[in-house]
């Protein structure tokens, strides 16, 4: 576990300026404990069954943005860690899809761009559903319901899923326009 917080640590340290300080960055400073809730530690799984680690940010709801050099097999976003060495309370939100840049070259590092897709919705906030909020909509600042609140899961209570209303719109549509059939 140790040798896991000082790789996180080296590894943000590498990517932040692109240079190596000891113990320190020059001129910054520790931000305040979840200041910066955009913030996302992807861990990356890779082709080797080994874990590493890479930095991105919520782009919006559906996508994290990151480098391409950053491909792996697969990815978990962790959101809300403000020490890698400890998890309590972390979001951790499954990949869905992968999107290099396309114009990516891994040997000049240019284009070095990626989106991933979020395998489910994101709501802002310090809570999550409670106790009987299951079944309830997820509705944004415009008033408009775009989910439904599902149940956490057992694996991981932190994570909340919502079904998403808009891709399920032409099912909805089917049923509520064929009520006299049912």
């Amino acid at each position: 576990m140790f040798f896991h917080c000082e790789l996180v640590v080296l590894i943000l340290a590498l990517t932040l300026n692109g240079q190596v300080h000891t113990g320190e960055i020059y001129g910054g400073h520790e931000a305040k404990p979840h200041s910066r809730p955009y913030m996302v530690l992807l861990e990356r799984h890779m082709q080797n069954g080994q874990t590493s680690y890479c930095g991105g940010f919520l782009l919006n709801k559906y996508f994290v943005m990151t480098a391409a050099h950053c491909q792996a097999k697969s990815y978990t976003a962790l959101l809300g860690v403000h020490n890698a060495c400890n998890c309590a309370g972390v979001q951790r939100i499954p990949v869905k899809a992968a999107f290099p840049h396309k114009d990516y070259n891994e040997t000049e590092y240019t284009n070095d761009i990626m989106l991933l897709k979020k395998k489910v919705y994101c709501s802002e906030g310090k809570a999550g559903p409670a106790e009987g909020d299951s079944g309830g909509p997820l509705v944004c600042k415009d008033g408009k319901a775009y989910g439904v609140v599902g149940t956490s899961f057992q694996s991981n209570p932190e994570i909340y899923p919502y079904a998403k209303i808009p891709e399920n719109a032409d099912w909805i549509n089917w049923i509520t326009g064929n009520n006299e059939k049912f």
